[in-house]
């Protein structure tokens, strides 16, 4: 095979794959049990506060729950994993706090593990955002190392236990395993002890995420997902 022949081979294998690292095309399969291998559309139950609503007199509930579709995008890959977007598709909500930074969570996967990706970074002293830029996010985080300084471990096959401070909150966060299934919690403490964020993903080995809740201090700005299935095509 000549020159010309092997550089039509490889990008054409690019092409298909349709993964572009951003530094080095390179291709790179995660294969993780607890994760998708390839980008699927899922349904789920979505469960949000209707606070407003009840108040109105338009909801007899204080909370609403309907169905709605979760999308599983590869965004690139790099050399020791993929990175993903789970785009959950809007919902009408009274409260207006579902805008994209709740509705668009990133992952770094590996073999081993899954990692959350935060939608935003500090760099040069200026808060920079793509909670639904999938360009500027690879831009940003154009290598492995940004990645894991920006994220936290939601998934592996072992306990995990981490308490750190981030800006002004402390952040704890554990892993709990029972067979096959693996259980998140991530919680910000500020300063003055109050819980700030919360975040909790549930993975069930060779199924993926099975549930994912998320909301700010004392179940306030609730945003789950429940009974999230692969759709039939």
């Amino acid at each position: 095979m000549n020159r010309l022949h092997l550089l039509f081979f490889i990008q054409l294998i690019f092409i298909v794959s349709g993964c572009v690292h951003p530094e080095t095309i390179m291709i790179s399969k995660h294969e993780n049990p607890y994760f998708y291998i390839q980008p699927v559309e899922l349904s789920a139950n979505i469960t949000t506060d209707d606070l407003v609503a009840f108040e109105l007199g338009l909801s007899s509930d204080l909370s609403k729950t309907e169905q709605t579709h979760v999308n599983v995008l590869k965004v690139t890959c790099l050399q020791n994993g993929s990175v993903f977007k789970l785009a959950i598709d809007p919902v009408k909500n009274f409260e207006g706090y579902l805008t994209a930074d709740r509705l668009n969570i990133y992952f770094y996967v590996t073999k081993e593990e899954i990692y959350r990706i935060w939608s935003y970074v500090y760099e040069d002293d200026r808060l920079v955002e793509f909670y639904d830029d999938d360009n500027l996010l690879i831009n940003v985080l154009n290598t492995e190392e940004k990645i894991l300084n920006n994220s936290y471990l939601v998934c592996r096959k072992k306990s995990f236990r981490e308490s750190k401070k981030v800006d002004i909150y402390e952040k704890h966060s554990f892993i709990d395993v029972n067979d096959n299934l693996v259980v998140s919690r991530m919680w910000t403490v500020t300063e003055n002890g109050e819980t700030y964020f919360y975040e909790n993903f549930v993975w069930v080995y060779d199924k993926g995420l099975i549930s994912y809740k998320s909301g700010f201090r004392s179940e306030r700005d609730v945003l789950y997902l429940d009974n999230i299935i692969i759709c039939d095509k």
